[in-house]
């Protein structure tokens, strides 16, 4: 399998012509072909050199002769999901914007792979290899194709288990399951010409009961093979890249075995990834280990920088406050800094919407080197919440933990080397104000000593953190770093509660290069 040389892999969620300036049935063919490029050009503008455009919701945002297309429902019994659309509704949902492309002959995935090879950048397909937008036995419920009802309304294709982070989930170990993303997956390599071929399996696990592993990681490489046949089959040979969960345990446990993808050749890369959360501290060099150094690592950043998650009542079925860290320069180049110094070969946006983030495009391009990143202005944090459902394919969280008196406790945190000339801080947010005398910290071999401040207010502009938002008396306490103390890769943190009698607790952790 080739080698992916990818640097900034974008991906689109498929829908994003929808957020755009509305497409509707008055528009000419080249008012219709400027919207669809707009999508495009947006992101190669900013240095992005892999568009990956995802493809259904179990619904196929083209005209498919194999699943029904999104529209479908709604063309024929003016329903969407099984509820009443008006026309000035249905203006409004994702899959209009299609629909009308379709109705006058234009393929969404066709004008983006066009547009892309005319913008001298590489096209892929990202197919979803389970989803919950839409439920799978609701689709049954609604779809207009008997054949495609039946596959959804059968409970054998399902894994129904209450214990599990769905409740309901298709399940590779029925090879009609597997058939079913296949005639997908062939007819999107023979349609399309496409460089790569995206299998997201964080849309999203589990894919097989609890029990046999090995047994399942098997059904799921013999799986690839049958992708991998099916791409080799095509004109321009086209590569597969996996997105999958956030360690290597977690992939094997769900039927991935990476290893054995890289040892024979069936994946061109791997895109490493947490749910709906940004993994700051995604241990890439486990995942190397294991691959080598012939595949290519990403990481994924989403729409959000990070969010905070007070989850102390999730269990008795109440409602958790969260709230989200805005990404800004800072906070892209640190994540950057820190993803390249573990080892990752590029970057992966995901969820990364464009109308929240358009104006921090411009830092695109330099995400790609960590030389260049070195030095310039930026923010290092931990990742302070997983979607706690996923725990089979999350990261463990390591926020919020208590940190009772004359106590310490550790934490990981993933930076870049920075030079001497730099002025560099430390944040650990609590959920209350200390003295500065109670908080000492230890930064790798380095004694970092008591604080240098403690803050009780969010920082004005820019935040490093969304805990201010959800938690009343949040603080920041801030300590000096020497440069020399940071180290590329894995760092270590150490915070020493030095009250005698009154526990903290530490919500998350900062590191701040001027």
């Amino acid at each position: 399998m080739n080698k992916a040389p990818y640097k900034m892999i974008y991906n689109d969620d498929g829908f994003s012509v929808h957020n755009k300036k509305p497409i509707t049935s008055d528009l000419d063919e080249r008012e219709l072909d400027e919207r669809v490029n707009q999508v495009v050009d947006e992101t190669v503008d900013s240095g992005v050199d892999l568009f990956l455009l995802s493809t259904a919701y179990h619904r196929p945002n083209y005209p498919s002769q194999v699943w029904e297309p999104c529209w479908e429902e709604y063309k024929e019994k003016g329903t969407f999901n099984g509820e009443n659309v008006d026309p000035e509704t249905a203006k409004k949902k994702s899959f209009y914007p299609m629909m009308i492309l379709a109705r006058t002959g234009r393929d969404f995935h066709q004008r983006i792979s066009e547009r892309c090879k005319e913008r001298g950048i590489a096209y892929g397909a990202s197919i979803r290899m389970d989803d919950k937008h839409h439920d799978g036995p609701l689709l049954g419920i609604h779809s207009v194709s008997e054949e495609l009802a039946e596959f959804y309304k059968n409970p054998k294709n399902y894994l129904v288990d209450s214990n599990r982070s769905r409740g309901v989930a298709l399940n590779y170990e029925r090879k009609e399951v597997r058939e079913h993303y296949l005639a997908l997956i062939r007819e999107m390599v023979e349609r399309y010409e496409m460089d790569v071929m995206e299998l997201d399996f964080m849309r999203l696990p589990p894919f097989f009961p609890r029990g046999d592993v090995e047994k399942y990681c098997g059904i799921m490489t013999d799986f690839m093979r049958q992708v991998d046949e099916v791409c080799h089959e095509a004109d321009n040979n086209i590569s597969v890249l996996p997105r999958i969960p956030s360690t290597p345990a977690n992939c094997r446990e769900l039927g991935l075995d990476i290893e054995a993808w890289s040892k024979e050749g069936l994946i061109c890369g791997l895109a490493l990834a947490m749910k709906n959360c940004t993994p700051w501290d995604l241990p890439v060099e486990k995942f190397r280990r294991i691959t080598g150094d012939e595949v290519p690592l990403y990481t994924g950043l989403e729409r959000s920088a990070g969010r905070a998650f007070w989850a102390d009542n999730v269990a008795d079925g109440e409602k958790a406050a969260q709230s989200s860290t805005r990404w800004n320069r800072e906070l892209f180049k640190g994540f950057a800094a820190g993803r390249l110094a573990r080892g990752a070969d590029g970057i992966y946006l995901f969820n990364f919407f464009l109308q929240g983030n358009k104006q921090y495009f411009d830092v695109l391009e330099e995400m790609k080197s960590l030389d260049g990143l070195r030095g310039r202005p930026k923010a290092y944090r931990s990742t302070t919440f997983g979607a706690t459902i996923h725990v089979e394919a999350d990261l463990p969280e390591q926020f919020p933990v208590e940190v009772p008196g004359r106590r310490a406790r550790r934490f990981d945190i993933s930076l870049a080397e920075e030079p001497e000339s730099s002025t560099v801080t430390a944040h650990v947010i609590l959920d209350r104000s200390v003295d500065p005398d109670e908080a000492w910290l230890q930064l790798n071999e380095y004694p970092l000593g008591k604080a240098l401040e403690v803050r009780t207010e969010p920082p004005t502009g820019r935040k490093i953190y969304s805990w201010w938002d959800i938690v009343e008396d949040a603080a920041a306490v801030v300590f000096n770093v020497p440069p020399k103390a940071m180290r590329d890769g894995l760092n270590h943190v150490v915070y020493r509660n030095e009250s005698v009698s009154n526990p903290v607790k530490v919500l998350g952790i900062a590191v701040s290069v001027e």
